[in-house]
């Protein structure tokens, strides 16, 4: 068994594949089939694809219901646990939201702007069941960027375990999931990135894995500074404005997944995430905007 690195672009970010198997073409053609898979799901999810499942949606928004199949029904559904779990402030009909603060031309947008926006924004107002989705309002926008990227590495990882790949670890955009330390035992060493004032990351701490998910939400992925403070692209839905309190928050899980709903339920939380996420017994690091780390983190 030999160690193979691939690295690739998905979903706009440099993602890797590590993994052991006993040969190159093994390695290879398992390659394929996880780029095939990522493929797959961008041309499904992404917003920026005119031809994608969500922008159908998006775009027959009080219209007519579109077609979805039992993937979409899946993800719905835990879209729908994630709203509750969060008290509401996990929405991805927050699209709009997100559209409004345009982080390029680092502009607030109006509150007239922002009010107009928040009525587009209500998941209780979808109806959806397992074959169809229909967005009551015109102008609504379902986004499931929030919960795609770390749903592709517990799938890449499913898919890797498929091929009897039983070490590796995936990363897509710094989501990670690990599937079996390495071959000599040893741990994967993973990086906790710093925020480090809009520069490049630099590493806050690293963390030992050997299974289960990793995953980050930060300030420094999108944001600007206007008259002394940070606006970040984590939109809080239920108050329009970005989330505040927390620079950085990764959180380890069994899936990815959820270790990124985490994630981001603790950035628009703010400060108070501290105490949920002791409450809920994870693994968390987070830094709060005074440069404080706060953590429960165990290395194993």
């Amino acid at each position: 068994m030999e160690l193979f690195n691939f690295n690739f672009k998905a979903m706009g970010s440099p993602c890797s594949l590590s993994f052991y198997a006993p040969s190159a073409s093994y390695a290879n053609d398992t390659f394929v089939k996880a780029r095939a898979a990522i493929a797959q799901l961008e041309q499904t999810y992404s917003i920026y694809k005119p031809d994608s499942l969500v922008c159908q949606i998006n775009q027959n928004a009080g219209i007519r219901p579109i077609l979805i199949d039992n993937q979409t029904y899946c993800l719905l559904k835990y879209a729908d646990q994630a709203y509750q779990l969060s008290g509401g402030i996990f929405d991805i009909t927050s699209g709009v939201l997100s559209d409004l603060w345009d982080f390029r031309q680092a502009k607030i947008p109006q509150d007239t702007q922002i009010k107009a926006c928040k009525s587009l924004v209500d998941w209780t107002s979808v109806q959806w069941n397992q074959t169809e989705i229909y967005l009551p309002q015109i102008g609504m926008k379902l986004d499931l960027g929030g919960i795609v990227k770390e749903y592709a590495a517990d799938m890449l990882a499913s898919l890797m375990k498929q091929n009897k790949i039983d070490h590796g670890l995936v990363e897509l955009g710094g989501d990670i999931y690990v599937l079996g330390e390495h071959l000599s035992g040893e741990p994967w060493l993973v990086d906790i990135k710093k925020p480090d004032s809009g520069k490049r990351p630099n590493r806050i701490a690293q963390i030992k894995m050997t299974r289960g998910g990793l995953a980050s939400s930060g300030d420094y992925e999108r944001n600007f500074n206007y008259q002394g403070v940070n606006y970040c692209h984590i939109i809080n839905p239920q108050t329009g404005w970005p989330a505040q309190g927390l620079t950085a928050v990764s959180v380890r899980a069994e899936q990815c997944v959820l270790a990124g709903t985490l994630a981001t339920i603790a950035m628009l939380k703010g400060q108070a995430a501290i105490e949920w996420l002791n409450q809920l017994e994870v693994d968390f690091v987070a830094q709060d905007n005074k440069g404080i780390l706060h953590t429960n983190y165990t290395n194993s």
